[in-house]
């Protein structure tokens, strides 16, 4: 990719340098008359002006990222022999500092054009290591190129990152320019994404679809899904951008804990409290631990509550995670199923509470398996659907293996059993609803109210939370 302005630079260089050659004044008319009047008058006056022996004319050039420009060192080479005064990496940050001729010395840049903060220092000030053999200047030149295109170059006077460095060579005489920037090193692995984009709902059935409402909507303070109506045999219920399903059956117990971040930890508590006298033949509780709160709905599903903080990035309500527990020395398999089958990044961790694979979902989501001793239930048919961009990979492993046990239509396939991807010995049972992002439900903007607007508190504008 080349530097806007790239050609204009360099008719600009030959132009300031013309006053040394018998056809300067020539040359310089013509190149001036190339870019306007204001090009002629400052090629007039570039001509004197280096005719008297200005002591800060200039060079530019460019080189990319990819290797050194065309034509860049054939002017320079036509401007004087270049010597690297200094050329290294202290502490990671890159320096250069370059000699033209006889006494001019110049920088090389690796910011931007027209962005760098120059520090300078008289020719005497340099330091005796400083000084080292001539050399041309496309060998100086090349090997800070080499340099810069192996260390990715923090412009902190653009605030970004600059894939594809210019170098841009200023001079004057009697004069030093140092650049420095800082050569961070960034884990680029930290910004990848894995193939399952989103972990989309939780699907528990439920007895009493108006005693549901009472705790998902009216306790937790959540949002009935107001588009997607089943009447009295289902509610779909918006957590930010994720949701819980609850048909009606027989009450079904996910086994772990489905974490949400809610915005406001103090009010669900009171919430919770003003609908306990309906519950008190049921399981319904809450606890509060460090920092988050334990609830148990009423048919005994464990759902954590957090705040909105650092650990969750920009979420505000959402579900973050979802955490199963699972048999001892199976975290291991489960993580290289995802990794290998699901292209989702995962690792094996431990914590204060033991093993757990750590699924990586989007950017804001992991999916969850902690080790336990503790006897785990048997699974009764609960689910968990998620959206992911590879869609056919993973089905045609898991067909290979008879292990897809509905072909719901063109978008959608499920399967339950999570086996182990070197022995095919099943580690988890677990529902998986999974769907392509040409799934018409693909990134539906949910809408969520704020559970604190009331008819005697009512503020306008305040009815929607934003997620």
């Amino acid at each position: 990719m080349g530097i806007k302005g790239d050609g204009a630079w360099r008719r600009r260089a030959r132009h300031q340098r013309a006053w040394h050659r018998p056809s300067g004044l020539i040359r310089s008319l013509a190149t001036g008359l190339r870019e306007g009047i204001f090009g002629l008058a400052k090629g007039v006056l570039g001509y004197f002006h280096g005719l008297l022996g200005n002591q800060n004319r200039f060079a530019r050039a460019y080189v990319r990222g990819d290797g050194i420009g065309p034509g860049v060192f054939h002017d320079l080479q036509r401007f004087g022999r270049i010597a690297p005064c200094f050329l290294g990496r202290p502490d990671r940050v890159i320096h250069a500092t370059f000699e033209v001729g006889n006494a001019c010395l110049v920088g090389i840049d690796l910011l931007q054009r027209d962005t760098a903060r120059c520090q300078r220092r008289p020719h005497h000030e340099r330091d005796a290591s400083e000084q080292v053999s001539h050399v041309s200047a496309s060998e100086s030149l090349r090997d800070l190129a080499s340099v810069t295109r192996n260390a990715p170059i923090s412009c902190s006077a653009q605030g970004g990152c600059m894939q594809d460095p210019a170098l841009a060579i200023i001079g004057s005489r009697d004069q030093v320019g140092e650049f420095s920037v800082d050569a961070k090193s960034y884990d680029r692995s930290l910004e990848d994404v894995g193939n399952i984009l989103q972990l989309e709902h939780v699907n528990i059935t439920v007895p009493d679809q108006q005693l549901a409402h009472l705790f998902y909507i009216t306790g937790m303070g959540l949002t009935r899904d107001p588009y997607v109506d089943f009447g009295d045999r289902n509610m779909w219920v918006n957590v930010g951008r994720q949701q819980f399903h609850t048909p009606l059956g027989d009450p079904q117990v996910l086994r772990g804990t489905v974490g949400l971040v809610l915005p406001d930890i103090e009010a669900l508590k009171g919430r919770l409290d003003r609908i306990g006298r309906r519950f008190q033949d049921s399981k319904l509780n809450y606890t509060e631990g460090n920092g988050y709160v334990d609830v148990t709905c009423p048919w005994g599903n464990h759902i954590r509550c957090h705040p909105p903080g650092e650990a969750f990035g920009n979420m505000v309500l959402g579900m973050p995670y979802v955490e199963f527990t699972v048999k001892p020395r199976t975290a291991r398999g489960i993580a290289d199923f995802y990794q290998k089958v699901m292209q989702a990044p995962s690792k094996v961790v431990k914590d204060d509470d033991g093993t757990v694979a750590e699924v990586c979902i989007g950017t804001e989501q992991t999916l969850r398996y902690r080790e336990t001793n503790e006897k785990i239930a048997d699974y009764d048919g609960h689910h968990m659907a998620m959206y992911v961009a590879n869609f056919s990979n993973a089905h045609a492993y898991l067909c290979e293996r008879e292990l897809v046990f509905e072909e719901s239509d063109a978008h959608q396939y499920r399967f339950r059993d999570i086996p182990h991807p070197k022995n095919g010995k099943v580690l988890f049972t677990i529902e998986h609803e999974v769907r392509s992002l040409r799934h018409p439900m693909w990134s539906r903007d949910l809408l969520n109210r704020d559970p604190e607007q009331g008819f005697f508190n009512y503020r306008r504008g305040h009815d929607r939370l934003p997620v």
